[in-house]
């Protein structure tokens, strides 16, 4: 896997990708072109926001705590697709519930979408932490990560958003 502080840049990189897409008119954000993706780009910035944000503020903190020997489950096939080759196919997988967009007001998925960009300034100074932590937390789909390999989903997830925000602005 890349150097942490690498995937780190990446994501501020991105965070700046989606902060500037929130700020389209209101129109372009809620347009629907079905041979892209069933979902405008305010519910692709909503979805980007839940799950980074979950991320932050669970899944990472609970690999940090997380002994290696309290691993439980074994890591998908598919996982190792996504954090290697940094790639999610599209219309394969529906997100789980808890991670669905809920047609958010267009204020608050903006809000997020700043806030997300505030908690991935705030992680800075644990990447030492984060990268050398063999703890685990369990993914739903894909299985345990270790705190790195949630950063690095966070990374490729926000990428295959933005490749479908960008088809849609095109279409």
């Amino acid at each position: 896997m890349a150097n942490l502080f690498a995937i780190h840049e990446r994501l501020i990189q991105q965070s700046k990708r989606l902060k500037q897409a929130a700020s389209a008119p209101d129109g372009e954000l809620t347009r629907v072109v079905e041979r892209v993706s069933r979902w405008p780009i305010t519910l692709q910035l909503e979805h980007i926001g839940i799950v980074n944000v979950r991320t932050i503020k669970n899944a990472i903190p609970g690999a940090l705590k997380n002994l290696p020997e309290n691993r439980t489950g074994r890591v998908s096939p598919m996982a190792y697709v996504v954090l290697w080759f940094g790639w999610i196919p599209r219309g394969r997988r529906k997100a789980p519930e808890f991670v669905q967009p809920k047609n958010a007001p267009l204020a608050e998925v903006r809000a997020s979408v700043d806030h997300y960009a505030k908690l991935l300034e705030s992680i800075a100074p644990q990447l030492s932490q984060i990268e050398s932590c063999p703890g685990c937390f369990k993914h739903p789909i894909l299985g345990p990560f270790t705190a790195a390999q949630w950063l690095r989903f966070v990374e490729v997830h926000t990428h295959h958003h933005l490749k479908i925000i960008d088809d849609i602005r095109r279409a």
